[in-house]
């Protein structure tokens, strides 16, 4: 399968929250205005371009790192969930079997004389068919497919000053699609698709928090962010 999604876009996750007894927690105030795509960029295409081109090319050239619009395939399907810290990508071929990777990613800050240095700590791992056909399924029966991106929704206004930012594509009969949602936890209930976006973005947020866990417990001691916040080991 080629995969994989972005190098990320850090922002605080559920997925350190039991670990804030064994390190250190800084909040990190990076400004007042919200970072997220609504107010950077124009389209979810650029925002997308962005991560995978400007901020982070290493990592684009470690994992080829392209949009899924650049595959054009027919016979595989796709969906590829961008949380701030984790890539998970779903693969399903013509034969009904199922594949997936997933890229663990955080930002390291090395402190030097008069500057920071950022570098990107990053591992990838296989996802086993039973496990890639369970959340393909999933995010299906959900209803991905038929979900617009946070522009196409009436009324969609999120208040989280720096909230978490999630992206989905998917490449479905050489169909492709990307959805973007910023803080979608902060919309007001009554906003229609609120409720099967969160379900969607909750499960691939939580799916994988054990694989992200160890992928921290095995960095070197240091300084880490996650967006605005800053985690030392």
């Amino acid at each position: 399968m080629r995969c994989c999604g972005k190098n990320y876009k850090m922002s605080v996750i559920d997925t350190l929250s039991n670990m804030r007894k064994k390190y250190l927690l800084i909040h990190l105030l990076l400004g007042l205005s919200a970072l997220g795509f609504s107010q950077n960029f124009q389209t979810e295409t650029e925002y997308l371009d962005s991560m995978i081109v400007v901020e982070y090319p290493a990592l684009t050239s470690k994992y080829e790192l392209l949009r899924l619009d650049t595959i054009h395939s027919t016979e595989v399907n796709y969906i590829r969930f961008w949380s701030d810290s984790q890539i998970i990508t779903i693969a399903k071929n013509e034969k009904n079997e199922y594949s997936g990777e997933l890229i663990n990613l955080i930002e390291k800050l090395d402190l030097k004389k008069g500057s920071t240095i950022y570098t990107i700590e990053n591992s990838k791992i296989f996802i086993d068919s039973i496990r890639a056909r369970n959340d393909y399924l999933k995010a299906i029966n959900l209803g991905l497919k038929s979900l617009p991106t946070e522009s196409e929704i009436d009324g969609w206004k999120w208040l989280a000053m720096d909230g978490k930012t999630f992206t989905i594509e998917t490449l479905i009969s050489d169909d492709y699609k990307i959805r973007t949602y910023n803080s979608p936890e902060s919309v007001n209930d009554t906003i229609t698709f609120k409720k099967e976006i969160l379900s969607i973005v909750n499960y691939f947020e939580t799916s994988y928090k054990v694989e992200f866990e160890h992928f921290f417990n095995e960095l070197p001691k240091g300084t880490y962010r996650i967006r605005n916040m800053l985690y030392l080991k």
